[in-house]
């Protein structure tokens, strides 16, 4: 590991007396800002997929049962077929048994929250995202140092995107979490074969891709090259990193295999690959490099630190070999998964979190390079001075023109119909079906916590032969208008409408 000079902008401090006060303030600051609007009902950027995510633990609160994931939606929206158990197989249920354990925690402490469900999964992705943190920060600590470690950190930890995505009800923190602890252990189990570390890394790879098989792209290249190294030197380690890849592989091939018993329960995924032929296409590189990740992510100021880490030398020279070879993985997994789910990264900015770990380590290392050559540099103070505060005003804007684009996120748009639905839900049986429509958005059926469908693609009669009992509709619709006049069971909320559907003579006829 390289030795820092006495010059070095470090040496005015005892690091190492500090590391761990530092690091724990750092954590307390990011769990802190994770708490922004906890205590809000679900209806925040993203509200769709989050419903899905939260539906699929409030089933699990109701009957355990990780082998038939559930939400409310059981129309043939998602998958193509009608869903009439409300099936939901994406992906196992890991971060939905931590939700219900976080909810289960939370109801036997004295603290009241209004909407203690949903606080509950967006304390789980925080947390979670906070210990992936702790992760990241000691194997950059051993493969680098851990002045890197700490600028790394706290991109990680206070990006703006950060900060919002990893605290929605998504499995995607959990993913990113499990993939680091799976980074830290191979490392281990590369520095020394122990069998705890072959059973931690293979564990914790196992539980990473059963959370999101995207996380191969964070995990996937780094024990692969070592691997590679490994089978060149003819080291008997290998075997351990064979053996360790191919069992963590096995959970995950038998959930698909178990999944596809359930069709009717597996959305339509092929167009997340290349749907409209984008891919590498000038709307591509719009979309994921300038909208995505300049824009959004780093607030475009930020995109000078990302430039420094991939073209500066002075890592690969500075650095150990160990750190250059886990920089250029994780980048290179964040360009293979970009490339290859190129739709799905266009379509949704909450795919970008599986890249984060390539883009705060190659923030922190553009850092650290620029920091480390300005100070060593045999410059006047004045001019490191002025260097410093200029690199300062990069990190604030970066932050502030992320935070510019991101605070919309936290809005609740919808929030006079979810208080519409929080009123209008007890009028209706906990086993009655409903029909909510809301242009296919199944955020309405959760809060109903009723199975329906969440949009009307066929007749009103139709529906109610399915056993669709209930009709919403959040703003008046011509089909709304015509079961006024006929039916006699309406209920009015905040301009929304309820009708029972069993006292239409339209229905009946």
């Amino acid at each position: 590991m390289p030795n820092l000079s006495e010059s070095s902008f470090y040496s005015f401090i005892n690091f190492n007396r500090l590391t761990s006060f530092l690091f724990l303030i750092l954590l307390i600051g990011g769990l802190i800002a994770r708490t922004y609007k906890l205590d809000l009902p679900l209806g925040d950027w993203h509200s769709w997929r989050q419903a899905d995510t939260a539906a699929v633990s409030w089933f699990l609160n109701k009957h355990l049962d990780l082998l038939h994931p559930r939400f409310f939606d059981i129309s043939d929206i998602p998958s193509g077929h009608y869903n009439p158990n409300g099936y939901r197989f994406v992906e196992f249920p890991v971060y939905n048994l931590l939700h219900l354990t976080t909810y289960k925690i939370i109801i036997l402490t004295p603290f009241t929250f209004k909407y203690p469900f949903e606080v509950a999964g967006r304390l789980t992705s925080s947390l979670m995202w906070l210990i992936g943190g702790v992760f990241l920060f000691y194997l950059l600590k051993k493969i680098a140092n851990q002045k890197l470690a700490f600028l790394t950190i706290f991109f990680y930890l206070y990006l703006p995107y950060t900060i919002y995505y990893s605290r929605t009800i998504l499995p995607g923190p959990t993913t990113v979490s499990f993939s680091l602890i799976s980074l830290y252990y191979w490392w281990l189990l590369k520095e020394k074969s122990k069998f705890r570390y072959f059973l931690a890394s293979l564990f914790f790879t196992a539980l990473a891709i059963l959370s999101k098989p995207y996380a191969i792209f964070i995990i996937g290249l780094f024990p692969l090259f070592i691997t590679i190294k490994l089978i060149w030197q003819k080291d008997k380690k290998t075997y351990w990193f064979i053996l360790s890849g191919v069992l963590s592989l096995l959970p995950f091939f038998w959930w698909r295999w178990w999944a596809n018993h359930f069709p009717t329960g597996i959305p339509a995924n092929k167009w997340l690959l290349n749907a409209g032929g984008m891919r590498l296409k000038l709307v591509w590189w719009r979309w994921l490099f300038y909208e995505r990740i300049s824009k959004l992510i780093l607030g475009g100021w930020g995109t000078g630190f990302l430039l420094t880490a991939c073209l500066s030398p002075f890592i690969k020279k500075k650095l150990s070999s160990s750190f250059f070879l886990f920089l250029n993985s994780l980048i290179g997994g964040a360009l293979l998964y970009l490339i290859i789910f190129a739709r799905g990264n266009i379509q949704h900015d909450y795919y970008q979190i599986i890249i984060v770990p390539a883009l705060v380590v190659a923030l922190g290392a553009g850092l650290y390079t620029i920091l480390e050559i300005i100070f060593n540099s045999t410059a006047s103070f004045f001019s490191k001075s002025v260097a410093l505060s200029s690199i300062l005003i990069f990190i604030i804007f970066t932050l502030g023109f992320s935070w510019y684009q991101i605070r919309g996120y936290y809005n609740i748009n919808d929030l006079r119909v979810i208080k519409a639905v929080e009123k209008l839900k007890t009028s209706i049986p906990p086993q009655a079906k409903i029909i909510t429509d809301y242009q296919g958005n199944s955020l309405l059926l959760y809060h109903f916590k009723r199975c329906g469908w969440p949009a009307l693609t066929n007749s009103i009669q139709h529906f109610h032969h399915l056993g669709a009992s209930y009709y919403f509709t959040p703003i008046s619709t011509p089909t709304s208008d015509e079961l006024v006049k006929m039916c006699h069971n309406i209920k009015r909320v905040d301009g929304t409408i309820l009708i029972n559907l069993s006292s239409c003579n339209y229905v009946q006829n």
